[in-house]
């Protein structure tokens, strides 16, 4: 009984000197500028235990990273903005305590073109990226151009889960190097490169698709030449609705113009290949018969 009055006394004692609440797990502490639980998110996951909720209430500016070094989870209301004013647009750095930690439901983006990724993941398992939309400035200009920067970027991570994002208006999607995971469910336009799969990126890909189609990326999913991971081109390209695939070590592309989950075929280059069937074979431009084949290669010139 001593016990549970002390620890009753010390709970008082807090309340009433103001010191900062720290969670137990079954707790969710708020931020925002007033009013909540805590005035950063910062300060909201250093007060909070693994598998606490920090939850932002209303539009937040930022400067610089939160680390995240625990099992937590961020999230915020619906609607609610967090941008990124520091001179780098990474947002979270999730370290290796941090293994298990998801980041949902937010609304990223940056007032300012900065470089850098919104959500890094670093050497930290098991973590979550879901539902969130992430977005930057628009660039002008060519995407070659474009100042570098991403939704996320993982290195020597296993069991990485990216799913349901919206990331559109960036350098990059996702820069994955290294590790390996689940990327499903994304919707993704306006980007020099949807996914980058770096070095000894082993992630299964599937049921990602592309958005506005008046805002094309130059490319869905890039696989570097320095990646060891045997990717089958054609596969990848079919498991993923509308995006383009190519392999830089091989030279091998997957492209989708009809978004019909078969890839193009070149277009007939000579009148020849219109012949005994052959006008069949083409699906972009496709033809309804051998005439209509050889129409269009005399079009063409």
């Amino acid at each position: 009984m001593p016990k549970r009055v002390l620890a009753g006394a010390v709970v008082t004692a807090a309340v009433v000197l103001g010191m900062p609440s720290v969670a137990s797990a079954a707790e969710q502490l708020t931020v925002c500028a007033t009013g909540c639980d805590h005035p950063t998110i910062a300060a909201a996951v250093s007060a909070a235990s693994a598998g606490v909720t920090v939850r932002v209430t209303e539009d937040l500016s930022v400067t610089g990273a939160t680390t995240v070094g625990k099992a937590v989870t961020i999230t915020a209301d619906p609607g609610v903005v967090i941008t990124q004013t520091g001179a780098n647009a990474r947002t979270f750095t999730i370290t290796p305590a941090g293994s298990g930690a998801t980041i949902s439901g937010l609304e990223l983006t940056s007032d300012d073109l900065v470089r850098g990724e919104f959500i890094g993941v670093n050497g930290a398992d098991d973590v979550t990226i879901s539902g969130n939309t992430v977005y930057g400035p628009a660039q002008q200009g060519p995407m070659s151009g474009w100042v570098t920067n991403r939704a996320w970027t993982n290195n020597d991570v296993d069991g990485l889960t990216v799913t349901g994002n919206t990331l559109h208006t960036l350098r990059t999607g996702g820069y994955v190097d290294g590790g390996s995971g689940v990327i499903t469910g994304n919707v993704t336009w306006n980007t020099k490169g949807d996914y980058l799969l770096g070095e000894q990126a082993d992630f299964q890909i599937t049921g990602n698709s592309a958005g506005d189609p008046s805002l094309p990326s130059e490319w869905g999913i890039v696989i570097f030449a320095v990646n060891e991971t045997p990717y089958d081109v054609q596969a990848l390209g079919a498991a993923n609705d509308c995006l383009t695939v190519w392999d830089q070590a091989t030279g091998e592309t997957f492209l989708d113009g009809d978004c019909d989950g078969i890839a193009d075929t070149a277009p007939p280059a000579s009148k020849d290949e219109c012949k005994e069937g052959g006008w069949a074979s083409f699906n972009n431009p496709s033809f309804r018969n051998q005439g209509q084949c050889v129409s269009g290669v005399v079009t063409r010139g």
